[in-house]
């Protein structure tokens, strides 16, 4: 058998061992061209490290260039790039807050040089910041300058959680009364800050994380006199005279409220004048406070008609009907009480209309 023939055979040997190995024409490409992919692979992977090791050559051997309006005013190395870096931002967000971004409107900027400097030229942080602030204060208020900051500040604060609200129909509209005492809660609190040239232009609360949710209070809430279409949950106006059940009602809550002549208030000591005066004056309605002004307000009508509410009007004393004979009053010797109607004695009974 002679050479030629041998390699003939080699060869149909090989594409037959091919063609049971490969199914694809990119598997047989692959086989055919083994050593030449090997090769490229191998040349793409050393110009990676080339380009890169070139970047990082770059990036450690040229300094950054604090430059103002385009013109370079000093040089520094990477760490001191970094230090000038914070201590702008330190100058440039509120005392104790986190820089998380700086950034100038193109008139400042720190950017490697992409050139060779001595080292000589290369300056401090600290020389690098006071020339900075000479450039900019050379320059004056130039609107073209301007450097923004975003920072931010977490606290743990104190809160008072949602008080559990409750309808109590003696209370007047607008009055409340804490029902049960509630306690504080504690929450950290993030606020983001956006300064420009130092000054703080804007302030967020940008996160609320609860650490201790405390304990809602329980307060009462009144419905007298609460005005047609209110919430009686959020109203805080003054309540609406509508007919004197709610003022004799409202008279109740101050049962053993201290007596005082002349007094005017419901805490210290109170007369029988201003007492009547007080629980008509929480419906914005105003009496005069003197017996004989008492004596002629409103309306008169009989003893025999008498509604709750009605101002009844002795010779020297004054008190507000509850009904079934009995009164409501400041009395000399125990204070705001409830009383008997002394049916003999009453001068006139006033109904007060809007």
């Amino acid at each position: 058998m002679t050479k030629i023939q041998l390699k003939k055979d080699r060869r149909r040997i090989e594409v037959k061992i091919l063609k049971k190995k490969s199914k694809t024409k990119v598997a047989s490409y692959i086989i055919r061209n083994n050593r030449r992919i090997k090769l490229r692979a191998m040349m793409t992977a050393v110009f990676l490290c080339v380009v890169f090791i070139g970047g990082y050559f770059i990036n450690k051997s040229f300094p950054s260039a604090v430059t103002v309006e385009g013109e370079d005013i000093c040089y520094l190395n990477n760490e001191e790039t970094d230090k000038l870096i914070k201590r702008i931002g330190a100058d440039y967000i509120p005392k104790g807050a986190d820089l998380k971004a700086i950034k100038s409107d193109g008139a400042v900027t720190i950017n490697k040089a992409l050139k060779f400097v001595s080292k000589d030229k290369l300056v401090t942080q600290e020389e690098a910041g006071a020339l900075l602030d000479a450039a900019l204060e050379e320059r004056g208020d130039s609107d073209d300058i301007r450097i923004t900051a975003i920072s931010t500040i977490t606290k743990l604060e104190e809160y008072t959680p949602e008080s559990n609200l409750e309808k109590d129909d003696t209370l007047l509209a607008g009055e409340s009364v804490v029902e049960k005492k509630g306690k504080k809660g504690q929450q950290k609190v993030t606020r983001t800050y956006i300064t420009v040239n130092k000054e703080v232009q804007s302030e967020e609360k940008t996160k609320v994380d609860i650490v201790d949710p405390g304990k809602p209070a329980t307060i009462k809430k009144g419905t007298l006199g609460l005005p047609e279409g209110e919430d009686w949950k959020t109203y805080e106006g003054n309540p609406v005279y509508e007919n004197g059940e709610e003022v004799a009602t409202t008279a109740m809550n101050y049962l053993g409220a201290p007596y005082k002549y002349g007094g005017k208030s419901l805490e210290t000591g109170i007369d029988c004048v201003w007492f009547v005066v007080q629980m008509y004056k929480k419906y914005g309605i105003n009496l005069p406070a003197n017996h004989k002004g008492l004596k002629n307000v409103g309306a008169g009508v009989p003893l025999s008609k008498a509604q709750k509410g009605d101002i009844v009007c002795y010779s020297n004393h004054v008190s507000i009907y509850l009904g079934d004979g009995k009164v409501v009053e400041a009395n000399s010797h125990q204070g705001v009480r409830v009383g008997k109607l002394k049916t003999g004695r009453v001068v006139t009974i006033r109904r007060v209309v809007k």
